[in-house]
């Protein structure tokens, strides 16, 4: 028995690479065989910081035996532990080493494998280093000249780009793969490259250098004659023109939908462009409805200042007449001004009052028929007495958008792009209402999301990738439902979300019985985030 307890084994080994007076040169093979047996040994105990560095020394051993193949594969294993325990550090570090040992055989595909796998692992804590890793990796099997085996690679990196909203080197990234592409003569993956970096381009709404890309693929004569050509010179005319149908028809192409799937992202981008390209027509448009708005605003201002002459001159007609029934109004019966949704009398802010004896059980109900402005985003609360004797809430501080005005056709693309939102974890996706980011900061968690929380879960942690930034957020039960409530708020406005917004909740590995972790993918109306602006009411407070 105590021939297998792996301690003693690592003990043993460690004593037989070591001299001493009776041992003038380390035992290596003896010792990497008790390695091995050590690190399985943990392994299968799940001790995986033992098992890890087990490994290491079985690697070791062997690269002291002059056997790199064997080195590399337990640099791998070790590697895979270190990915359990989540030291992404460790788990870089190691794929590396097990590629370099690989590359010292003179095997460049398994040496390639291995920062491939890395990437794969690191890719989302850590997409900056997955990125160099997956170029690292089709360096290696472009100097071998097996270009056509790093495909899969190219279209790896592209999507963490894309991921991490760097267009520019995405559409490189793709015209690197036509490049490759060409020297295998896979004419039909050049012209997918081609035309998928230009589509980049148009997402990054980058209209001069898709034109260039379209202009310089365009030389190239397996590009000139191809299907994807004709599709691009579509694109680009409706784009330029802001024909969003004609965009939707090329979407629907099959050039489109046989294009190489980079997570998808290629959809998301046909969808961009038609918002984006309906811009250009509708940019008029926006401009005239807010010159509409401010004249509205001063004719009904204008309406207000002559009431109010009206009324003074009524009022000097009845003390000219001595009407002695003409008392002065107490201040604290004064009427206040009407918060409401006219833009001209309240600047577009809207004032809310909500029972608390209707707070549980109307959160769905509310969410359903509340209209409330596009602009006021309200935080503080204070509490008052109405005559009945019910505590109401008003909202007299608001966080006013800064937001243009946007289109139909703008507030569904967040939802398409939901759509085709696609994950191997549970998630679910919630639409961004007035309710959510606008008055009570909470969010009712549907009863049909795919994620399991637990009645036991009493704090949820959100997390924007590829950031590490965490919001803790508390989870309240009610008899029917649970919400997001304390420290939604500040999830609110550090991210600017805003109306029509779509944020897709994706569960993350991290997390225990009482806190459970959510990557939070946004889709926004309006990509261009424009800070908020603290509005205050004047008017009287009771």
């Amino acid at each position: 028995m105590s021939s297998s307890d792996p301690n003693k084994l690592i003990s043993k080994a460690d004593k037989l690479t070591k001299l001493s007076l009776t041992r003038w040169s380390a035992d290596w093979k003896s010792a990497t065989l008790l390695y091995e047996q050590a690190a399985n040994a943990f392994r299968v105990a799940k001790d995986y910081e033992k098992a890890k560095l087990a490994f290491e020394k079985a690697s070791t051993g062997q690269e002291m035996l002059s056997s790199p193949w064997d080195a590399a594969k337990h640099m791998e294993n070790a590697a895979g532990l270190a990915k359990e325990l989540r030291n992404w550090t460790e788990v870089i570090d190691f794929y590396r080493k097990a590629s370099e040992l690989y590359m010292q055989c003179d095997r460049p595909q398994p040496a390639s494998d291995a920062l491939a796998k890395g990437a794969r692992a690191v890719e989302d804590v850590k997409p900056d280093d997955a990125i160099q890793l997956y170029t690292d990796a089709c360096v290696i099997l472009e100097d071998d000249g097996k270009e056509q085996m790093a495909f899969d690679l190219y279209r790896a990196a592209t999507s963490v780009y894309v991921k991490l909203e760097k267009y520019t080197d995405a559409a490189a990234f793709l015209l690197r793969l036509g490049l490759a592409a060409d020297k295998c003569n896979a004419r039909n993956s050049q012209c997918k490259a081609y035309l998928s970096a230009i589509i980049v381009y148009l997402y990054a709404h980058d209209l001069k250098q898709a034109e260039k890309c379209y202009n310089d693929c365009n030389q190239i004569d397996a590009f000139l004659s191809s299907d994807q050509n004709r599709c691009a010179s579509k694109l680009l005319a409706a784009y330029t023109e802001g024909d969003v149908e004609e965009i939707k028809r090329v979407a629907q192409s099959s050039t489109i939908s046989n294009l190489d799937n980079v997570v998808n992202f290629l959809h998301f981008c046909v969808w961009k462009c038609m918002s984006l390209s309906h811009n250009i027509v509708d940019d008029h448009k926006a401009r005239k409805k807010v010159a509409d708005r401010q004249n509205g605003a001063c004719s009904s201002n204008a309406r207000r200042v002559s009431q109010k002459e009206n009324g003074e001159n009524l009022d000097k007609l009845k003390k000219s007449r001595g009407n002695p029934s003409s008392k002065p109004v107490p201040p604290s019966r004064e009427k206040q001004p009407a918060v409401g949704k006219s833009a001209a009398a309240t600047e577009g802010i809207e004032e809310v009052s909500m029972d608390e004896s209707e707070e549980e059980d109307s959160v769905s109900s509310m969410e359903a028929s509340e209209d409330w402005s596009d602009e006021s985003v309200s935080l503080k609360k204070c509490k008052s007495k109405t005559k009945q004797g019910k505590t109401k809430r008003s909202y007299h501080m608001y966080y006013v958008s800064n937001r243009r005005v946007i289109t139909e056709e703008e507030k569904q693309r967040p939802c398409e792009l939901a759509r085709l939102h696609s994950s191997t974890r549970p998630y679910g996706s919630i639409l961004m209402k007035p309710c959510h980011v606008c008055k009570d900061f909470r969010v009712t968690i549907p009863k049909k999301w795919q994620i399991p929380i637990s009645d036991s879960v009493k704090t949820t942690l959100l997390k924007v990738p590829p950031g590490e930034k965490t919001w803790p957020v508390s989870i309240r039960r009610l008899r029917t439902s649970k919400l997001m409530q304390k420290g939604w708020a500040k999830f609110v406005l550090d991210n600017n979300l805003e109306e029509h917004d779509v944020c897709v909740f994706e569960l993350n590995e991290e997390g225990n019985t009482e806190c459970i972790v959510l990557n939070v993918i946004i889709f926004r109306v309006v990509d261009e985030i424009v800070p908020l602006t603290v509005f205050k009411p004047s008017y009287p407070r009771n």
